[in-house]
This record gives C-alpha cells, sequence and structure tokens, in this order.
C-alpha cells in the first residue's frame, strides 16, 4: 500500500491535496480508494462464486452420487451469507465515515466520486448476496429430491428382501410340516405332495401379500 500511496501523490495529487500543508483529510482520500478498490475485488469475486454455483445447479442431474457435493456448496452457501452480511456492514461503515466529512471544507466532488464508489460497490455486493439467497432453496430442493430417490431405492430393495422371503417362508414351513424324511424326503416316491402342497401355499401367500 504504501508503494501505492507513494506513486499517487507523485502522479496523481488531487487537486484538494497540499504537498506543504497536507491535511489529515487529504491523506486519507487515496487509502480510502485503495480500500474501496480490494472492495471491488471482493465483489468480483462474490460474483465468481454465484455464477459457479447457479451453472453447476443447470448440469445436475439429480443423482444419488451428487448428494454430497450438494452438501457441500450448501455449507458454502451459508459461509457466503455470512461473509456477505459482515462485508455489507463494513462497507456502509466506510460509506457513513466519508459522508462524515461533507461539513470540512476540502469535501469536493472529487469525494463525492469515491462515494459513488463505495455505493455501487455495496450495492453489487448486496446483489451477489441476494443471488446467493436464491440459490439455496434451489439446492435445498435439490437436496430433497435426492433424498426421496435414495428412500425410494432403499423401499426397492427391502421389497426385493419381502418377496425372496415370500417365496421360502412358505417353502420352509410345508418341509418341517411334513418333516421331508422317508417317502416325502426329496428323489422319493412321495415327494410331489410336497410340491402339490408347497406350490399352491406359495403362490397363495404371493396374492395375500400384493393385495
Amino acid at each position: 500500500m504504501l508503494d501505492d500511496l507513494i506513486h499517487y501523490w507523485t502522479k496523481e495529487l488531487p487537486s484538494f491535496f497540499e504537498p506543504q500543508m497536507p491535511t489529515l483529510l487529504s491523506l486519507s482520500y487515496y487509502p480510502l480508494k485503495i480500500i474501496v478498490a480490494e472492495w471491488e475485488n471482493f465483489a468480483n469475486l462474490m460474483r465468481y462464486a454465484v455464477e459457479n454455483l447457479e451453472y453447476s445447479t443447470e448440469d445436475l442431474s439429480v443423482t444419488i452420487s451428487e448428494l454430497q457435493g450438494l452438501e457441500a456448496n450448501i455449507r458454502y452457501l451459508q459461509s457466503w451469507r455470512r461473509r456477505t452480511a459482515e462485508s455489507l456492514y463494513k462497507i456502509r461503515s466506510l460509506a457513513r465515515v466519508v459522508e462524515s466529512l461533507r461539513s470540512d471544507t476540502t469535501f469536493s466532488e472529487t469525494w463525492e466520486s469515491l462515494l459513488g464508489d463505495i455505493e455501487h460497490v455495496s450495492s453489487r455486493i448486496d446483489m451477489y448476496g441476494q443471488r446467493f439467497d436464491a440459490v439455496i432453496p434451489v439446492l435445498s430442493s435439490f437436496v430433497q429430491i435426492v433424498e426421496s430417490r435414495r428412500s425410494y431405492a432403499e423401499a426397492k430393495n427391502i421389497t426385493r428382501l419381502t418377496y425372496l422371503a415370500l417365496i421360502f417362508v412358505p417353502l420352509t414351513f410345508v418341509c418341517s410340516l411334513l418333516s421331508m424324511s422317508g417317502d416325502l424326503a426329496p428323489g422319493k416316491r412321495g415327494f410331489w405332495i410336497y410340491v402339490t402342497v408347497a406350490i399352491p401355499l406359495m403362490a397363495a401367500v404371493f396374492l395375500v401379500a400384493r393385495h
């Protein structure tokens, strides 16, 4: 910053700057300009971040594999909301400080220009903060869709297990009922009795379960 100040004070002196007897107000002009320029860089960073988030939502296929990324984006957004609130407070405090200097006799159009720059940066930060707020419900809805799809997939897996149980439970019951020994054992003459009892029973269980 010192190098920048030396450059400005030697190359671009404002009209109200008196090198022999500089006032505190005139000395603070360029430091404030540098600060506002840094806030402008911050606003550009906000624009880059919010546009990346907005474009990323356009390419989402809303699959279960993207759930972790969506949750990370929401946490990322929450941190930007906090930064936006803090930044707006600081930049608006700076604007109030500059406005309080209006009573000084050296306050001129140059200072009005600085105030305009501060208001411009403040409005940009506020605008990008609102865009961050607008992205949060979109990502939250995507998370809800993914969660519902995951629940549906889990329900389908449970349904498959249920069908397996509906197959084996009747078979096991009939096997236990008939003891499956002697003539009723597999390969013996009476094994047809097991098949005759088990298959209709299994079909009946399926029909009752589906109903």
